[in-house]
């Protein structure tokens, strides 16, 4: 972030505030678009997560993480080391975004999930319950379960693919364009 935004900011036609910026991200990405969020909260007033494992201290969500596999065919543990150390110490707790959901203030927040499939299905209880957190806090959230993807059409059949993502992008795009300032 101390390096990636400035550098947006000075090469492209940005408008250089929190109130000029937005961030959206899918699957883990949707983890990182709203874990930044969290982290920066000075940079961004809009972050969206598309099929995001939110809620990486769900066992489920952590089953998925462990069992993926990097290059090399080694297990993958990551930055959350394992989901069995003391919670004091757990990063899967520390680092999920529903330990930090009040830090989500002045920032607006789009949640976006199916459940047509094993992956989706295993994340859509973890956006859910952030998406209750934050209206506990009386933060600006939208959340769409788009279910077997009929709801939101452009080809989402429901499942953790391309065509539930760029649909969910093209349903979030106008609610990021409301509140973003723009310079013309």
């Amino acid at each position: 972030m101390e390096q990636l935004v400035p550098w947006i900011d000075v090469n492209l036609r940005t408008v250089a505030k929190k109130q000029g910026r937005a961030i959206a991200g899918l699957s883990m990405g949707g983890y990182g678009a709203i874990h930044y969020a969290q982290l920066y909260t000075n940079n961004f007033i809009y972050a969206a997560s598309f099929s995001g494992a939110v809620d990486i201290f769900d066992p489920p969500v952590q089953n998925l993480i462990l069992h993926l596999t990097t290059i090399d065919d080694k297990p993958l543990v990551g930055p959350f080391g394992y989901p069995s150390e003391p919670l004091i110490s757990n990063g899967w707790f520390v680092q999920n975004t529903l330990t930090r959901a009040a830090q989500l203030r002045d920032i607006n927040i789009a949640l976006y999930n199916g459940n047509n499939d094993y992956i989706d299905s295993a994340f859509l209880p973890g956006c859910s319950r952030l998406h209750d957190l934050l209206v506990v806090f009386n933060i600006s959230v939208y959340f769409n379960d788009y279910g077997d993807g009929k709801s939101i059409g452009h080809g989402c059949d429901g499942k953790h693919d391309w065509a539930c993502w760029k649909a969910s992008l093209i349903d979030v795009l106008p609610r990021i364009m409301a509140v973003l300032q723009q310079q013309y």
